[in-house]
């Protein structure tokens, strides 16, 4: 028969057993934390993951090309575009940025989206460029601060300019690159006169759509630099600050009160001031014509060129006065027309056969070279 265990044995083997399940215990734990460290730290849910996630499976955008070359037709394209809900319109793009992630980005606190969206910029592509750009300034990423002069002078985004401007309003340790950006906003067209300049239109149609009130206040000496230079863009900019609204300061409320000059006002004035360097010309290349028509007087060329004028002078006195006569008389713009070529044929021939007779003296042919020229620049004079 065996013997019945003790109490002092029980006892015994209670205690080792609880101290083998304590070690067990202790093995488990120290395993598991292996487990963990080994992993690597757990990186927290970013505000910015819904946006890398989306460029992630995004195909490069499409974006329409800009043909249009006037400036009144391309600030109101770009505008349009700028409010379009299209799901590749800037707008779509930007408000793919919560305030939580550009908060993040800010501070540095997002970098994988930043390098995620700074990918897009340096594609090939135009589309991907330009809303990688739009990424980075609705995101106000510090690191594009550097790059934002050189995206502004970039003629070919003009949908990344606008907002990457507007967002310049409000984005923090931007103030040197924001003064550079609008100083530089203003230029000279090309291939026209040298005091014909233009406002960037991105420019324009962010503080008509997307700017902020701090970028209208921002805007205020760009206002009064557009108007000093008489520029292209000037009449839409300053609808978009004089508004009229609580948050004028003094300064945006007196560039609002100035004489309020138009675009057109200035077309007119600087069509005058050609017109007058026109006639100022013309009358000196016929005077010119005339003098060196007497200097040279004793060669065949002056001769020619008297014969010239006379076929000139005689064209056009022939055309006017028989179209003036025929029109006056019938009220009719076809027969009048008919005339006045009629006339320009016939006076042309009359007037070169009479000046070739008058101008066989050599004495003569400055004078016949002035009678005959004379009606071009009086023409010229009258307008």
């Amino acid at each position: 028969m065996s013997r019945p265990a003790n109490s002092s044995e029980n006892a015994d083997r209670t205690s080792r057993l609880a101290a083998m399940n304590t070690n067990g215990s202790m093995l488990a734990l120290a395993a598991a934390t292996t487990l963990i460290l080994s992993a690597g730290p757990v990186r927290a849910a970013s505000p910015c993951d819904g946006l890398v996630a989306t460029l992630r499976d995004a195909p490069p955008p499409v974006l329409p090309v800009e043909l249009e070359s006037r400036y009144e037709l391309r600030e109101r394209h770009l505008e349009t575009w700028l409010e379009s809900v299209s799901p590749v319109a800037p707008a779509a793009f930007v408000a793919l940025v919560s305030p939580e992630c550009r908060a993040d980005t800010r501070r540095g606190a997002a970098p994988e989206a930043a390098a995620a969206v700074r990918a897009w910029t340096q594609r090939s592509d135009r589309g991907s460029i330009d809303r990688g750009r739009i990424l980075l300034c609705a995101m106000q990423d510090p690191s594009a601060l550097a790059d934002l002069p050189a995206w502004m002078a970039d003629a070919d985004h003009a949908e990344a300019r606008a907002v990457c401007v507007s967002a310049l309003a409000t984005w923090p340790g931007a103030e040197a690159v924001r003064a550079r950006v609008l100083s530089n906003g203003l230029r000279r067209r090309r291939g026209n006169w040298p005091d014909n300049w233009e406002v960037d239109h991105a420019i324009v149609a962010a503080a008509n759509v997307l700017g902020p009130p701090e970028l209208r206040e921002q805007l205020v000496p760009v206002l009064e630099t557009v108007r000093g230079r008489r520029a292209s863009g000037h009449d839409r900019l300053r609808e978009a600050l004089c508004t009229m609204d609580d948050t004028m300061s003094p300064e945006r409320t007196r560039a609002c009160e100035a004489p309020a000059e138009t675009e057109r006002d200035w077309a007119g004035a600087r069509s005058r001031s050609n017109l007058k360097v026109a006639k100022i010309g013309i009358v000196v290349c016929y005077g010119g014509l005339v003098a060196l028509t007497y200097l040279d007087r004793t060669s065949e060329n002056a001769r020619k060129t008297a014969v010239d004028g006379g076929v000139l002078g005689g064209a056009m006195i022939g055309s006017a006065l028989l179209g003036g006569l025929v029109g006056y008389k019938t009220q009719d713009t076809v027969k009048a027309g008919a005339a006045a070529f009629a006339g320009l044929i016939a006076g042309g021939v009359l007037g070169g056969v009479a000046a070739r007779a008058l101008a066989a003296s050599p004495g003569a042919r400055a004078p016949v070279t002035a009678v005959g020229f004379a009606p071009f620049p009086l023409l010229v004079l009258t307008l």
